[in-house]
C-alpha cells in the first residue's frame, strides 16, 4: 500500500483505542468486524506501541496501554449493509452479543456487540431515511 493510499483511509475523526491487549483487539477487528491489519509498531520490549486496522473504509488505530496512557473503554457506531449477517459473523468470531439487532423508530435496524477489551460496538443498517421531525415524532420528544 502506498503512502497516498494509506492516508485516504483516515477521515476527519478516527478511532484511537488504548487497550490492555492490542493483539486481542486486532484479532477482534480482523475476525469479527472483517478488518485487515495494515501496520504495526512495537516498543523495544516487544509490546505493541501502535497498530492500524482498516475496517470498511475507516482506519482504527490501537495502542497498547502504558503508564502515561492507561486503557480505556470506548463506544463505536458502525453502519453496515446487513446488520443481521454482520452480527452473526461477529459473534461466531468471538464478539459478545450485548443486544440483538432490532428495528428502531429512527429508521435503523441496530444491535450491539462487545469485544474482549470492554468496548461497545453499535452496529446498524439504515432501513428508512427519516428527517429529524419524523424521528422526534416517533420517539415522542421535541
Amino acid at each position: 500500500m502506498s503512502e497516498a493510499q494509506a492516508v485516504s483511509y483516515f477521515h476527519t475523526v478516527n478511532p484511537y483505542l488504548v487497550v490492555e491487549d492490542p493483539d486481542a483487539l486486532s484479532r477482534f477487528l480482523v475476525n469479527a468486524l472483517g478488518g485487515s491489519e495494515t501496520s504495526r509498531f512495537t516498543r523495544p520490549d516487544g509490546s505493541v506501541m501502535h497498530l492500524e486496522v482498516l475496517v470498511g473504509d475507516s482506519m482504527v488505530m490501537v495502542e497498547g496501554a502504558w503508564e502515561q496512557f492507561p486503557a480505556r473503554t470506548y463506544s463505536h457506531f458502525l453502519t453496515v449493509e446487513d446488520v443481521d449477517a454482520f452480527m452473526e459473523r461477529a459473534v461466531t468470531a468471538g464478539a459478545e452479543l450485548l443486544e440483538p439487532a432490532t428495528d428502531q423508530p429512527y429508521g435503523l435496524r441496530q444491535g450491539t456487540l462487545g469485544d474482549s477489551q470492554g468496548n461497545v460496538w453499535w452496529v446498524a443498517t439504515v432501513v428508512e431515511e427519516l428527517d429529524a421531525a419524523t424521528i422526534a415524532s416517533r420517539l415522542e420528544v421535541d
